[in-house]
């Protein structure tokens, strides 16, 4: 299921992001999350499963939230797992994951 969209939360549902983000999923995750800018409402991510996250995938996350700010929407992320939250600390993010939580 991981990288489906499933039906729920807000008009656009919630991404289900999958287990390794690394740069191999990178233009996937920008193909994806570009479709969700122009969705109405907030864009809710799901990180349970993520168990990779490296730079290049937080940087489209980031560059996603600083757009849909821009837009008066935000980036919501539900259920990070410890692998999602600990790649975040380590990169010094922890005010982002604070505004996605």
């Amino acid at each position: 299921m991981a990288g489906k969209s499933k039906a729920g939360s807000g008009s656009g549902g919630t991404f289900v992001l999958p287990a390794s983000m690394d740069i191999t999923y990178v233009s996937r995750l920008h193909d994806e999350m570009c479709k969700r800018v122009d969705v109405d409402g907030d864009v809710e991510l799901d990180a349970e499963g993520v168990e990779r996250l490296t730079t290049p995938c937080v940087q489209v996350l980031l560059s996603l939230a600083k757009t849909l700010e821009g837009r008066g929407k935000s980036l919501k992320i539900t259920a990070a797992s410890e692998a999602f939250s600990a790649a975040m600390y380590d990169l010094g993010l922890c005010t982002q994951m604070e505004q996605w939580g």
